[in-house]
């Protein structure tokens, strides 16, 4: 029993009733030879059908956002970027080259390495999580970190060969230590310290949202921010409700280097990320949620580890959201006596420690395998928790 899926059942058990078309954090994403969902995902839409691609390789596709179909792909870099110019499909990321095909599952063809790219100093790393964004006006545009504290840099691309620099790349913005969930450490503790990377940039009535993520993976404190601009090279102003995504506790955690999708033909937009997993350290899945935007077109995105209406769905007022639910520890230390069977190693305990990296599981013997989760009061003095 996946531990995610607690807050459904106790909402069922009170009346509360199912909700449709749901979906819940991390992604359950299947793999196949050639390919795992770790993390630095790019999300694209064509034909109707939506195309996945992370670090670990290989390709997924579906139609909903909710199913998804793994397709084994040859050429998928780390940190991988997906985009759609001119009737043909560009494939970067943490390489020098840049490949090409005539479907987004492939084959992809090996265009060579960029050129005229500059000396070093101009921003040029040699290639690291390299992303093209093509405007709304066709013109393409190459995004990047410097790595470390560097910050991000664009440049515009040749339109007739996307390999080639179309002029100098400019410096969009860097590390700035005020902004201290960008500072490196697991409590964002080092301050002159920081990892850059993951651009990702979208247009929405007029205005580019540029996110980037920070501090570094390897932390719980992985995070995402954005800058805004009136013009793809800028300048960029730092949004003032930042950071985008930051998470550091409960199922859903470290929370950073992803994409940006709108479904088309609306004004729904959905943020796909990385998850840093708390347990066991350093894991990395996939996670999804809805993108807001205020008045003032400030960018909002509220992360989640229970069931959300799925995209494409309204959420339905009358049923209340699902919310985690906290145990009782001294019933939780009590489960042996409340589940029907566990295999060793598998305790009932970890059903409701909070943690995405253990489970519970049944013998596999059991064939109507069940937990009971006692919501009473630890002592007579408590009062007894309703949730409506």
């Amino acid at each position: 029993m996946k531990k995610t899926l607690l807050a459904a059942t106790a909402a069922l058990l009170m009346g509360f009733g199912a909700i449709a078309q749901t979906y819940c954090n991390p992604l359950p994403m299947p793999i196949g030879p050639g390919g795992n969902a770790a993390g630095d995902v790019t999300v694209i839409e064509d034909g109707g059908k939506y195309y996945m691609c992370c670090t670990g390789g290989g390709m997924w596709v579906s139609e909903d956002l909710l199913d998804w179909e793994f397709h084994p792909v040859a050429n998928i870099p780390v940190a991988p970027d997906l985009v759609k110019y001119n009737g043909k499909f560009y494939l970067t990321g943490n390489s020098d080259h840049v490949y090409v095909a005539d479907n987004p599952l492939g084959p992809y063809e090996d265009l060579g390495l960029f050129k005229n790219t500059g000396p070093v100093e101009k921003g040029w790393n040699g290639g690291f999580d390299t992303k093209i964004y093509v405007d709304d006006d066709n013109t393409p545009y190459l995004f990047w970190p410097g790595r470390g504290i560097s910050g991000i840099y664009g440049v515009k691309l040749d339109p007739d060969d996307l390999t080639r620099f179309d002029g100098e790349p400019v410096h969009l913005f860097g590390f700035n230590p005020m902004h201290a969930w960008e500072r490196y450490g697991e409590f964002n503790e080092y301050p002159g310290v920081a990892w850059i990377e993951g651009p990702w940039i979208i247009k929405r009535n007029g205005i580019y949202y540029m996110e980037y993520s920070a501090s570094g993976t390897q932390w719980k404190t992985y995070a995402e921010g954005y800058y805004t601009a009136t013009s793809p090279l800028g300048p960029y102003t730092y949004a003032s409700n930042n950071p985008l995504l930051r998470k550091t506790e409960g199922l859903v955690t470290g929370t950073a280097h992803g994409s940006i999708l709108q479904i088309p033909g609306t004004d729904e937009w959905w943020q796909f990320y990385t998850i840093v997993l708390s347990n066991p350290p350093g894991g990395r899945r996939i996670g999804m949620d809805r993108i807001e935007f205020d008045s003032d077109g400030l960018m909002y995105c509220t992360i989640t580890d229970t069931p959300q209406p799925a995209p494409g769905t309204v959420a339905d007022k009358s049923v209340p959201a699902s919310i985690p639910v906290t145990i009782n520890k001294m019933n939780a230390m009590n489960a042996l006596s409340k589940v029907s069977s566990q295999q060793p190693g598998y305790p009932a305990a970890y059903a409701v420690d909070n943690y995405s990296g253990t489970v519970w599981m049944p013998e596999a013997s059991d064939k109507a395998p069940s937990i009971t989760i006692e919501l009473s009061p630890a002592t007579r003095f408590d009062v007894v928790q309703h949730f409506t």
